[in-house]
């Protein structure tokens, strides 16, 4: 699993206050979208715009960033969900960020290989800052490591993704 799993097709910047080289650059990335859900996942990020212009603290810190996409497409739909943690499934599935649920023991921690996102996202955006990897599942999940964040599609999502997003952004500790 892994690189072997997919293509990656494009990056797209879908909110531009400006030079990548001077504002924060937050880039969501696809996971286990095929090419096929292509249009769903560009939904998706265009959800996640809104919801991010939503938030409070928009209107004061939002023209500091510049939001891209990463068309990603996975030979398959999904993500892992091992039987390790109660409730895992057994579903094992061609991705190519090998995304999967029970990451350190904990069943809704849903995250995948960050060394490839870090690597795909140098390749593509010297620039990057934070990297959001939206998973093409709808059971809860997310979590973050470092200034990569994970989250799952599970309708409501975007709360999950602002929240990862502090986490990853800014160090936010949880509530």
């Amino acid at each position: 699993m892994g690189t072997s799993d997919g293509t990656v097709i494009s990056l797209t910047k879908i909110l531009d206050n400006g030079p990548d080289t001077e504002l924060c650059n937050v880039v969501l990335v696809a996971e286990g979208f095929t090419a096929a859900e292509q249009g769903d996942f560009i939904a998706l990020c265009d959800d996640f715009l809104t919801a991010l212009q939503a938030e409070a603290w928009y209107s004061v810190l939002g023209a500091g960033l510049n939001i891209h996409r990463l068309i990603v497409h996975s030979d398959e739909s999904g993500t892992d969900d091992p039987t390790d943690c109660a409730g895992g499934d057994g579903t094992d599935v061609d991705t190519y960020f090998d995304a999967q649920f029970c990451n350190s023991g904990i069943r809704r921690c849903l995250s995948g290989d960050e060394g490839i996102v870090r690597d795909e996202l140098d390749a593509a955006l010297a620039q990057w800052h934070v990297a959001g990897v939206l998973v093409n599942t709808t059971d809860h999940g997310g979590c973050r490591s470092g200034n990569v964040f994970w989250t799952s599609v599970k309708p409501g999502w975007e709360n999950t993704a602002l929240h990862e997003l502090g986490h990853a952004a800014f160090d936010l500790a949880d509530e």
